[in-house]
C-alpha cells in the first residue's frame, strides 16, 4: 500500500461498494483503498497542520449519495495556536463539495448517520482546559439544533426511535463513574444512568443491538458495586443494556462447536448503512447458512437473496428507509445484525 503508513488510521469504515476508506487525522489525508490495500484515491486537506495531541481524532462515515462527511478540527492562528471544528464534505471520487471550519476551540470528534439523511456530531468545548464541556449538534448542510452536555461523553448512538443514547465517564478524577444517557428526538435530557463500583469506572464505546438494547465498552479498576470479579489493575469491561438503559442479565450458556463459533465471528456484513442491497460475506468453511430479515416492529421480510461462492447478496432496495434486523444462522449459532437503509 502506498500513501501515509506511519501514523495510525483515527477512522476506518467499509463503503457501499465494498472498498474502505481511511482517515489519517496527523496528515491531513481521507485514502480510499480496496480489498487488496491499493490506494484508489486520496483527499488531503490544504492547511499545514491538524491538532494530533488531544485523544479525539476526528470521524468519518459515508453519506447517501455515496459521498463521505468527516468531522474533526483544524490548527487556527498562531500565537496562541487554537484548534477550529471542521467539517467537510468530499464525493464519492474524493473531490471536494463542501467545507465548514465553525467555532475556535471547539473540536468534533464523533458523527454519526440518523435514519433522516442527517448526521448526529459529538464535539467537545475547550478541550484542553478544566472548563471543558460536550455538545451534540444535529446537522446537514446547515446546523438543525445544538445542546450542551454536563458529562465528558465519548460515543453516541442513534436509536430506531430517532432519540439518542450517550456514553462516557462522569469526571476525570480517579473515583469517575460509566455512564449511559438518552435524549429525545431535540436533543433533551431524558434518562441518564451511572455505573461502576468505588474506583476508576469508564464507557468509551457504545453501539444499538437488534433486540432494541445497547453494549457498551470501556475499563474498570473497580472490584465491587456493578463491577465485580476485578483481575487486577483495569480490566476491560462490556456490559449489556435494555432499551430503558437498565442493565440485560446474562443469558444461560449456550454449548456450540468451535468450528460454528469460528465461522460465525469470521462473518462481514456490508455496506452499512446501505442504499438498497447488503453483501454478507461467509468463511470458506461455511457450507450453508439460513438469513432472515425483519422489519422495524419484527415482521419477517420474504426478500430475494442469492449466494454466490462465500458472498450473500441480500436486497432491501424495494424496502422504505429504516432500521433492519439481519439474523444469520450457522448450526446452532446465531447472530444478529442492524442494518440501516437510507432514503
Amino acid at each position: 500500500m502506498t500513501g501515509n503508513t506511519t501514523t495510525p488510521s483515527s477512522s476506518v469504515i467499509q463503503v457501499y461498494d465494498g472498498n474502505y476508506v481511511t482517515l489519517h487525522h496527523s496528515s491531513r489525508t481521507v485514502t480510499k483503498i480496496d480489498p487488496q490495500l491499493n490506494v484508489m484515491w486520496q483527499y488531503q486537506h490544504v492547511i499545514t497542520d491538524w491538532f494530533t495531541n488531544y485523544y479525539p481524532q476526528g470521524d468519518i462515515i459515508e453519506t447517501r449519495d455515496s459521498g463521505l462527511v468527516v468531522a474533526g478540527y483544524i490548527r487556527f492562528g498562531e500565537q496562541p495556536v487554537m484548534p477550529a471544528s471542521w467539517l467537510v464534505k468530499i464525493d464519492k471520487d474524493g473531490v471536494l463539495e463542501v467545507e465548514k471550519s465553525n467555532e475556535v476551540f471547539f473540536i468534533y470528534h464523533c458523527i454519526k448517520p440518523t435514519l433522516d439523511g442527517k448526521y448526529i456530531i459529538l464535539g467537545t468545548m475547550n478541550p484542553i482546559t478544566e472548563a471543558r464541556t460536550n455538545r451534540l449538534i444535529k446537522s446537514d448542510s446547515f446546523q438543525i439544533w445544538e445542546t450542551d452536555i454536563t458529562h465528558t461523553t465519548l460515543d453516541v448512538s442513534c436509536n430506531l426511535d430517532s432519540t439518542f443514547v450517550l456514553c462516557g465517564p462522569t469526571g476525570f478524577d480517579t473515583l469517575a463513574d460509566a455512564y449511559i444517557s438518552k435524549r429525545e428526538k431535540d436533543g433533551q435530557l431524558s434518562v441518564i444512568s451511572q455505573f461502576g463500583g468505588s474506583s476508576y469506572d469508564n464507557f468509551v464505546k457504545i453501539v444499538p443491538t437488534a433486540d432494541t438494547g445497547y453494549i457498551a465498552l470501556g475499563l474498570t479498576n473497580s472490584n465491587d458495586g456493578d463491577a465485580t470479579g476485578n483481575h487486577g489493575k483495569f480490566d476491560i469491561w462490556v456490559v449489556k443494556f435494555r432499551q430503558d438503559t437498565s442493565v440485560h442479565p446474562l443469558p444461560p450458556p449456550v454449548v456450540t462447536s468451535v468450528n460454528e463459533v469460528a465461522a460465525i465471528d469470521n462473518i462481514t456484513v456490508y455496506p452499512n448503512p446501505t442504499q438498497g442491497q447488503v453483501r454478507v460475506t461467509l468463511p470458506p468453511a461455511c457450507a450453508s447458512v439460513q438469513a432472515a430479515v425483519y422489519n422495524m416492529v419484527g415482521q419477517p421480510l420474504s426478500l430475494p437473496a442469492a449466494r454466490a461462492g462465500d458472498q450473500l447478496l441480500i436486497d432491501l432496495s424495494l424496502q422504505p428507509a429504516g432500521m433492519y434486523q439481519l439474523e444469520l444462522m450457522i448450526g446452532h449459532e446465531r447472530k444478529s445484525y442492524r442494518v440501516l437503509l437510507l432514503p
